[in-house]
């Protein structure tokens, strides 16, 4: 980086960077981009809130929109508090995530007119195959059972996340995780 080649990081002034530990600028940067994402998703909660013209999509929208400000408070205080203090952490984040995919299975029903027009929708499209390395598998059939089926995954999923996140907060407090 320019200058004379004296060596002096005094003399290069701001541009000692060398003597600034990694963590310091890897938590400033983290701590900036923690407050801009919390003012963008605070800014559109609250236009959703106050142009409240369609509560029945908005409300899912709403809670989905909170997942970005808790990622990244969760991301900046595991940066912070490293090793066990992140086990604790991560558990409040991981249900709130599971939250945020029921949230969104539900806004797509409710986007598509209910179960029944979806359903209905996905019984006029045309068999899909699947990729691999699935494709040696029989795909379910179009229409009820694919929705039904990705449906019960998906809240599986809502079910078996916060499970698995309170295992782990209850061993990592028993000191066995």
């Amino acid at each position: 980086v320019g200058g004379s080649g004296s060596g002096n990081d005094e003399s290069m002034g701001w541009l000692a960077y060398k003597r600034i530990p990694l963590t310091y600028a890897a938590f400033l940067c983290a701590a900036l981009c923690v407050v801009i994402t919390m003012l963008l998703s605070t800014k559109l909660i609250l236009q959703h809130l106050d142009y409240y013209a369609n509560p029945d999509t908005q409300k899912y929208v709403v809670r989905i929109l909170f997942i970005a400000p808790i990622y990244a408070v969760d991301s900046l205080l595991a940066l912070t508090f490293v090793g066990w203090a992140t086990t604790y952490i991560d558990v409040f984040r991981d249900c709130y995530e599971a939250f945020t995919i029921y949230n969104f299975l539900k806004l797509l029903i409710v986007l598509l007119g209910g179960e029944r027009a979806a359903i209905e929708m996905l019984e006029k499209r045309s068999q899909m195959p699947l990729i691999f390395p699935l494709h040696w598998m029989d795909p379910w059939e179009m229409g009820a059972e694919l929705f039904y089926s990705c449906k019960y995954g998906a809240l599986q999923y809502v079910l078996i996340k916060p499970t698995c996140a309170l295992v782990m907060f209850v061993s990592g407090a028993a000191g066995i995780y």
